[in-house]
């Protein structure tokens, strides 16, 4: 069984993420498992689903423009809505 981090929260790894930002999308070079792994919501295990079978399924977040960041980083420091 996989370890789970419940303190953890995942930040521009969700739906609307990937699809304002799919242009930036890129093939992945070494696809992972078809399992999600145990510890993702629904909603991330769904996303991992459709991702790991989508053409370009990978969204580097290094790559987001600056402001999506900041505005995220912002909102989740401040528990407002984005």
């Amino acid at each position: 069984m996989g370890v789970t981090f419940a303190m953890l929260e995942a930040l521009l790894m969700d739906q609307h993420t990937f699809e304002a930002h799919s242009a930036l999308a890129v093939c992945e070079p070494y696809p992972s498992s078809d399992l999600p792994p145990v510890a993702l919501s629904d909603l991330e295990r769904t996303l991992y689903l459709r991702l790991r079978h989508a053409e370009k399924g990978r969204l580097e977040q290094e790559f987001l423009p600056r402001e999506t960041v900041t505005a995220w980083l912002s909102a989740w420091q401040f528990k407002t809505a984005v």
